[in-house]
């Protein structure tokens, strides 16, 4: 227990942390896309760097345990829900492709797939006794909801770049790639999935810049408004 540095996750708490009050400061003041789904995602990882603060401090190993599975559960059914906020960023950037309603409930369909089986099978431990099922927790397929994610995050982010000059979710996302694949040591902590606080801080940027003024007063107003939200006025899509 001593031979794990607490400073990284100090810092991860405290960034992710400071997304979060961004969001939630968005949310209430513009429409910007994907804003409590970043707030969501940032709260669960700075809870679960919390909590490892707090093992390292009193000693108790068996929380430090316990937390590598919750971790791994976590990530499992979090994860997908970042394919929800990157179509949000490139709707609100004028992508009209991705407001279709044949893509939407395609992409809904695919996040709540693995989102049931990070549920189920990965905080719950429920052997389904379907080999299709079992497949996905084990080897590409225990990857298979963040690989999916990685390769949504990436084809959006190169079009948001494209379509207004915006680099920042593709860079976002490669850099994330890399942290996963060369797991770098930073602080004496290897980074691996935490690497993700560099994508979550990409889309909270992008949330920022897409954002519309104002907010929706009743729920029709927000459908109206949701479909117009950063559509540029002199280009098309």
């Amino acid at each position: 227990m001593e031979s794990v540095a607490i400073l990284p996750h100090v810092l991860l708490t405290a960034a992710h942390g400071t997304i979060v009050v961004w969001m939630v400061r968005l949310w209430r003041t513009k429409q910007a896309p994907g804003d409590l789904l970043i707030a969501t995602i940032c709260g669960t990882i700075a809870y679960d760097n919390l909590i490892i603060v707090a093992a390292i401090l009193t000693g108790t190993e068996s929380l430090m345990e316990t937390m590598i599975g919750l971790r791994w559960a976590m990530h499992a059914i979090f994860t997908p829900f970042m394919m929800i906020v990157i179509i949000d960023i490139s709707a609100a950037a004028g992508n009209k492709f991705v407001t279709r309603p044949a893509v939407r409930i395609a992409v809904w369909a695919t996040v709540l797939l693995f989102f049931g089986k990070g549920v189920l099978v990965d905080l719950i431990k429920i052997d389904m006794g379907i080999p299709a099922i079992n497949a996905l927790t084990e080897g590409i397929g225990a990857q298979l909801a963040t690989l999916t994610t990685e390769a949504l995050i990436l084809a959006l982010g190169i079009d948001l770049w494209r379509r207004r000059n915006w680099p920042w979710m593709f860079i976002g996302g490669v850099a994330m790639l890399v942290a996963a694949i060369t797991r770098p040591v930073v602080l004496g902590m290897n980074l691996g999935s935490d690497g993700a606080i560099i994508l979550l801080a990409a889309f909270a940027f992008s949330a920022a810049h897409f954002a519309k003024a104002g907010r929706p007063d009743t729920f029709s107003d927000f459908v109206t408004s949701a479909s117009e939200v950063g559509e540029p006025e002199t280009e098309s899509s």
